[in-house]
């Protein structure tokens, strides 16, 4: 797990200074906060494999069911457009996923509703803790109609769920959460909550402290469609969105995200945050992560992608290296 920019921990270790905690404290990019377990972001077109989840399971799809994006739709006098605003043209399902149309998820969104969106969610663990050992994590925001109408006195309306269905409006989560939610589909549905502390051994070799999985569990989502949302994943690595990532050493999957970014004083152009969920071997999966560029502007095939290759590459090169040890 890493969150940058990040601090020296050894400033801690025996009493920092004054100087160094006013340096630290006044940092604009605040470093003392862990975006990774508490950065509240729109998880932008990663969170498809969630609406996607949901969609298969209800029977609202398969995975050669035929679309049609012409680059835009209409919900009532909105009109929500696609990010290739030329449009995908006929597109099935499973190609929907390596090309991220999200027209595609817009019409999925609005005959699953919302309640069956945030059911799906829940099960990847979207909007809930995830317990990992580390003070100040998130929850995130999985909005419900309640939730708008308490907090911003608005009703919940139809293009508010068209917005869901792609991640982006309301809908925040942590980096931890979406790495988690990757994990899941990689482990064939199965929820593992993350953990750091393996193992705690005294100077003589006795066992301290050692983790047993607890509250694992299998997400209301049937294998088969899990895989087909993984054979999109691979796409999207092969052709679509992600073929940054499409080394010869390795067989990846994943998923771009590029979320949408209002102006703020740190980011006075509003630029673009960037995702890349993926995991390794795609047919086998070993490693699963979560890459955020806070305000990295672009397409996350740009900016994410490259990073998380390199991670993974890395991952799998210290494998090797340990093995020869």
């Amino acid at each position: 797990m890493c969150s940058k920019p990040d601090f020296n921990p050894n400033l801690f270790s025996t009493g920092i200074s004054e100087k160094d905690y006013k340096e630290l404290i006044k940092n604009p990019w605040h470093p003392l906060f862990n975006r990774s377990i508490a950065g509240l972001y729109p998880p932008a077109s990663t969170f498809k494999i969630i609406t996607a989840s949901a969609a298969l399971q209800e029977h609202r799809t398969s995975p050669w069911t035929p679309f049609y994006c012409s680059g835009y739709i209409k919900v009532e006098d909105k009109i929500f457009n696609c990010d290739l605003r030329t449009g995908h043209g006929k597109i099935d399902f499973t190609n929907s996923i390596a090309e991220s149309c999200d027209i595609v998820y817009y019409q999925l969104g609005l005959e699953l509703g919302l309640k069956k969106i945030q059911t799906y969610a829940r099960e990847f663990n979207i909007g809930l803790l995830t317990g990992i050992e580390l003070p100040g994590e998130s929850a995130g925001l999985l909005p419900t109609s309640e939730w708008k109408e308490k907090t911003i006195g608005e009703k919940w309306y139809v293009g508010d769920t068209v917005n869901l269905s792609i991640g982006q409006g309301y809908l925040l989560t942590t980096p931890l959460q979406m790495a988690v939610a990757t994990a899941i589909l990689a482990n064939g549905g199965i929820y593992n909550p993350p953990h750091l502390v393996k193992k705690i051994e005294s100077e003589q070799g006795d066992i301290i402290f050692e983790y047993k999985p607890e509250n694992i569990r299998h997400i209301q989502v049937d294998t088969a469609n899990l895989e087909v949302i993984k054979k999109g994943m691979r796409l999207a690595v092969t052709k679509g969105t992600s073929t940054a990532a499409n080394i010869p050493e390795i067989a990846i999957a994943g998923k771009t995200g590029t979320a949408e970014n209002v102006a703020t004083p740190e980011n006075p152009t509003g630029e673009n945050h960037t995702w890349f969920v993926t995991y390794a071997p795609s047919d086998d999966p070993e490693i699963a992560i979560a890459v955020f560029l806070e305000q990295a502007g672009g397409y996350a095939g740009k900016t994410a992608v490259p990073l998380g290759t390199e991670i993974i590459k890395n991952y799998f090169n210290i494998k090797k290296q340990q093995r020869h040890e």
